[in-house]
């Protein structure tokens, strides 16, 4: 009986300081983040950013996220205004703190150094501030993402399907004589 060569081992192949040679980076976003309130109230714009940044992070450099306005804008497609009012909301709704508390250096144009709440820095535990935020009653926020039924208006016929939030309109039958 001939000798059988020795198994190889199965999965991914490795290099030679032991990382994989496919190894793909992604993002991972869990459902409990997803179904959070303070992620339902995000426009695509600070979706994107979020994204970005959890982008540049790949495990161990939480806290040493450099990101700044400027970056932003051109990575995400986005304008200027729109990237730092966007950096601005994902603080307010807690993704994301500043890891210093005095602004960037504008003069030498440094960036910002970012953390994620949704991971450890520093030898703390994440916060997840996110989780805690809940919309203002009466902000435009808040009833973004609430459907409302609209009062019925004069000529047209309101027809609401119970089990479903989804309004039909239906156009008025023309009057006799007018077109």
């Amino acid at each position: 009986m001939a000798s059988r060569s020795p198994k190889k081992p199965r999965g991914r192949r490795t290099t030679a300081d032991g990382r994989s040679e496919t190894d793909k980076k992604y993002v991972q976003m869990f459902r409990w983040m997803y179904a959070s309130a303070a992620f339902a109230s995000l426009d695509p714009f600070e979706v994107r950013l979020l994204f970005e940044l959890y982008s540049l992070h790949h495990g161990k450099n939480n806290g040493y996220l450099y990101l700044s306005i400027r970056q932003a804008s051109s990575r995400c497609n986005m304008s200027k205004d729109k990237a730092g009012q966007s950096f601005k909301t994902l603080q307010e709704r807690g993704f994301i703190r500043s890891r210093m508390d005095e602004p960037s250096n504008f003069v030498l144009r440094e960036a910002r150094c970012w953390i994620l709440t949704e991971y450890d820095f520093a030898g703390r535990e994440a916060t997840k501030d996110f989780m805690h935020w809940r919309p203002a009653s009466g902000t435009m926020r808040a009833k973004r993402r609430t459907r409302q039924i609209k009062p019925d208006k004069p000529g047209n016929q309101l027809s609401r399907i119970s089990h479903e939030n989804v309004i039909e309109f239906q156009k008025p039958v023309p009057k006799e004589g007018h077109r």
